[in-house]
């Protein structure tokens, strides 16, 4: 579950536990890293930025801000980018039983581009304010590790007001391996189980049957039942 971003305040100062070099340095070695290896995308993107990745966010420890984005596959379709972003969460997410929450935005060219992941707690993650020059357009974050007393195979009905009120689409990943997007008060499934990196203790449907669709109402009377 993400608390809700309100622009146009400044970003939040936060710390970060990394080396020498910072945030900054964990930046500039994924954008070295992935422009040396594909600069155009292409198949290996998304392997090679997730090694990236997580290797820069191994080195520093737990990070928990970083205030520079963090470069993903280079595509202008946001749900392919919030599929192969979110996935590059998803171990990590499991490993600390947190959420990751960010923002996606797009660059000069309408390349899709994302904040650095800041870190949450078990169940809930608050959205960075929106920064100054980032064109920001959604959220994003994780919903955990799988918990047997948890409905996370599906949006809370918070997370989807939330990214209704701030006016931008919220895109959600799930302990299953589910990717969501939030769009006008309504969640749609944008891929199914396993679609990304799923938890290994993973239990299909431990909450019943999961649509493909729902609506605030919906996800209310879901959480009620």
């Amino acid at each position: 579950m993400r608390s809700s971003a309100s622009p146009p305040k400044p970003w939040p100062k936060r710390f970060s536990r990394c080396s020498e070099g910072g945030t900054a340095n964990i930046t500039r070695r994924v954008r070295d890293f992935t422009h040396l290896a594909a600069p155009q995308g292409g198949p290996m993107i998304r392997q090679l930025t997730a090694l990236a990745i997580l290797a820069a966010l191994g080195a520093c420890g737990d990070v928990e801000v970083s205030s520079a984005p963090i470069e993903g596959p280079r595509t202008k379709d946001a749900d392919a980018f919030a599929i192969a972003y979110l996935d590059l969460m998803q171990a990590r997410s499991f490993r600390r039983g947190v959420e990751y929450c960010g923002l996606f935005g797009r660059d000069a060219e309408g390349y899709v581009i994302a904040t650095a992941p800041l870190v949450g707690r078990l169940s809930s993650c608050h959205t960075p304010d929106f920064p100054d020059g980032f064109n920001a357009f959604a959220t994003y974050h994780s919903h955990s590790t799988y918990d047997i007393e948890a409905d996370s195979e599906v949006p809370s009905s918070n997370d989807v007001i939330a990214d209704q009120i701030d006016g931008v689409i919220g895109y959600i990943s799930t302990p299953g391996g589910r990717v969501w997007r939030n769009e006008d008060g309504v969640a749609t499934l944008v891929c199914g189980p396993g679609c990304i990196t799923a938890d290994p203790n993973f239990v299909p449907e431990t909450f019943g049957p999961i649509r493909t669709r729902y609506t605030i109402i919906d996800l209310r009377e879901r959480e009620a039942s």
